[in-house]
Order: C-alpha cells, then structure tokens, then sequence
C-alpha cells in the first residue's frame, strides 16, 4: 500500500531535484529520506536517475508525479475539512480574474473574508481572461472571475452579471459630455487599448468587424493602470467598463460615457475548476464573491445605471 508520507517525499525531491535539497525542506536526514525513496521505488519501479546537477526524473518518475500530486492536494483538502467541521473553515484558495475586474472586487473581497473567515487564506491571481481560463482548466485556480464574450467563449460558470463597456477620456473632454456616445463615433478616436489576447480588445474589434466599422488604434498597452494615467495625461480613449473608473470618475478626474448604437455588452461568470473537490473554504470565497458583486452593483461602483 502507499504511503503519502513517501509521496510527500517523492514529490518534494522531484520538485527541488534534489536529495539533500529536499532533506532540509522536510527537515529529514538525507540516509533517511533515501531509504524511503528506495522503499517506495520497490514498489514502483525506479523513479529517478543522478545527473551532473542532482536527479531527474525516470520515465515512470514523470508518470508518477502529477498523480502524487493531485492525491497529495486531495489529503490536504480532507483534513482542512476535517479542521473547518470544529470551527470556521480554513485553507489556501486559489482565485484569478482580469485586470478590469481585480480593481473592482479584490479590495472588499479581501476584507470581507479578513474579517468573517480568518482562517482562509486568499491568494489572488491576475491575467487576460484567456489566461486565467487556461489556468483553472489546468487546475492551478479554484475559482476565477470570467468575463464570457458570446459563444466563442470556452469557460463554463454561474452568471454573476452582465456589463457594458464605456468610452473613458478626461474629465473635460466635448465627446464625454453626454451620458452615452455611438459606436461609430467612439472608434474614429484615437484608442489606448490592450493587445488582442485581452478580452476588451477582441470584443470590440469583433463588434465593429460585424458592423463593418474600423477601430482606430492609438497605441496598444496590456497594463490598465498605465492606459488610465495616459489617458489623463494626452488627448486619447480607451474603453472599459464603468467599475474599473468608478474612483477616478467620482474624483472628476475622468469621465465614462456608455457606449450604444449598439452596445458593446459582457457576461461576468464565476467558474470552478473541475480539478479539485469543492472545500468548505472554496464554498465560502465563492458566496463571499457573489455578495460582494451583488454590494457593488447596489452602490453603483461597478454598473451606472442607465
């Protein structure tokens, strides 16, 4: 039978590829950590060979780890269940979202579960949501934020809310005067955006491809703190949704106007990776999302109201 205590073993020196690396990780002698190794490899077959910088791993060695791993996680998560039945649940979750997103939610996320749920630590993943769509169907999220732009797209989720992009200038500019701006008029202005891997940039040029309309592309940056400061600082737009300046529009600093005829409109979707086994900590971070969302639609900090 295994033993996970020798799949711990097995996993951290494959990880470190390394002997007495692993040793001080798991604060074990090395002759001891070896005879393990040795009693596990009776049983498996030989699961790594020396090279010049250490060990590597074995053709069975290579087979064996994702499985090690995956079960390892599996025995974590029972007894952080085990753990979270005598009192309020604990563990690490993992969760991941777009740039747009992050700089709405994570902040009263974060302290919504500092203050109710101590004992989950949160940790917070940023990307393209092609990116961390990729890392929750590989497993390395628990739960991601998603924005869900028409068929095309691959992740499955709860429907948290649907959302129109604005076009956002300086405060002071003639064309954001008005509560909502054209289509066609918002992509004759000359655009800060994201590179195309980033869901903003391709739900616009799709839109306006469907419409046969040309979208005037100023400069493309793939960070949204930087496309807000330029914007600010120049004469150009950029398109986002309201929740992303939400602050820099009630400071006046910029403003957002709706942008119709037609809308340009994203579904927000809250996946689970079909990895792992739901914790009472995942269950938690995933009613806590839902509220938070739910707070800030209500405070209008994330949709204007039309």
């Amino acid at each position: 039978m295994l033993e996970l205590k020798k799949l711990r073993y097995f996993v951290e020196i494959a990880e470190t590829g390394s002997f007495s690396q692993a040793a001080r990780r798991l604060s074990i002698a090395q002759p001891a950590l070896s005879r393990h190794v040795r009693e596990l490899e009776e049983q498996l077959g030989a699961l790594f060979r020396r090279n010049g910088r250490g060990v590597e791993l074995t053709e069975i060695g290579a087979l064996a780890l994702p499985r090690a791993q995956a079960l390892l996680r599996e025995a974590d998560k029972i007894l952080v269940d085990l753990h979270s039945v005598k009192g309020k649940p604990v563990g690490a979750v993992m969760i991941g979202m777009p740039p747009s997103v992050t700089m709405t939610l994570v902040p009263p996320l974060v302290r919504r579960i500092r203050r109710d749920f101590p004992g989950i630590h949160l940790r917070v993943s940023e990307g393209f949501s092609g990116d961390v769509t990729e890392w929750l169907t590989e497993g390395r999220l628990d739960i991601a934020v998603l924005y869900k732009a028409g068929r095309s797209a691959h992740a499955i989720g709860r429907h948290l809310m649907n959302e129109d992009l604005f076009l956002v200038g300086r405060a002071d500019a003639p064309v954001l005067a008005n509560q909502s701006v054209r289509l066609a008029d918002v992509l004759k202005l000359p655009l800060v955006l994201p590179g195309k891997p980033h869901g903003i940039r391709l739900l616009v040029e799709s839109v306006a491809v469907h419409y046969g309309l040309d979208v005037n592309v100023h400069l493309e940056l793939d960070a949204m703190a930087l496309i807000k400061e330029l914007v600010l600082d120049e004469d150009v737009y950029t398109i986002l949704p309201f929740g992303g300046v939400y602050h820099q529009v009630e400071a006046k600093v910029l403003a957002a106007s709706r942008i119709v005829d037609p809308s340009v409109t994203r579904e927000l979707i809250l996946a689970e990776t079909p990895h792992h086994v739901p914790t009472t900590a995942m269950k938690e971070v995933l009613r806590c999302t839902h509220l938070e969302v739910e707070e800030l639609v209500r405070q209008g900090k994330w949709l204007r109201s039309r």
